[in-house]
């Protein structure tokens, strides 16, 4: 339960950050991108997210095939929002480029949480939605800083 709510959290702040700041047309198209990630982190889930938890990760050949699909789907997730954010046109290129970082770090974010449920280490999946709020709103603060 605190994991969630520290999840919610953190996206509470960034959703009020963002509406805050963008104007209709630019939260507008957060929302869009913001839906494509969680659309990337519902189907990573679903494809390595399920498997880790009910498969043996102790065994060799099964953990190996789930770094392997997991780092396949971090780079066709990342290629996927870059290209997704490019199409859309609510942003140039290099904002389509951190785009798609930010699409491959959001599920290997939402990975190690898996994880961390999978292993039943429930205060260590705290740490890291506290973790994830702090970094975004971090993020956030800085961009500000710079003049975006």
């Amino acid at each position: 339960m605190v994991a969630q709510g520290a999840a919610a959290g953190g996206s509470l702040l960034v959703q009020v950050a963002a509406a805050r700041s963008l104007g209709a047309s630019g939260y507008g198209s957060y929302t869009i991108l913001f839906g494509g990630l969680v659309v990337l982190a519902a189907v990573q889930g679903g494809w390595v997210g399920d498997s880790r938890v009910v498969l043996d990760r102790s065994d060799d050949v099964v953990r190996g095939a789930l770094v392997a699909s997991q780092a396949l789907f971090t780079g066709t997730a990342g290629a996927a929002a870059f290209g997704g954010a490019l199409l859309l046109g609510a942003v140039d290129t290099a904002g389509a480029a951190l785009f798609g970082l930010v699409a491959a770090l959001w599920v290997l974010e939402d990975a190690g949480r898996r994880l961390f449920m999978a292993r039943s280490e429930f205060w260590k999946l705290v740490a890291n939605d506290l973790g994830y709020g702090a970094v975004a709103v971090g993020g956030l603060v800085v961009l500000r800083g710079l003049g975006h």
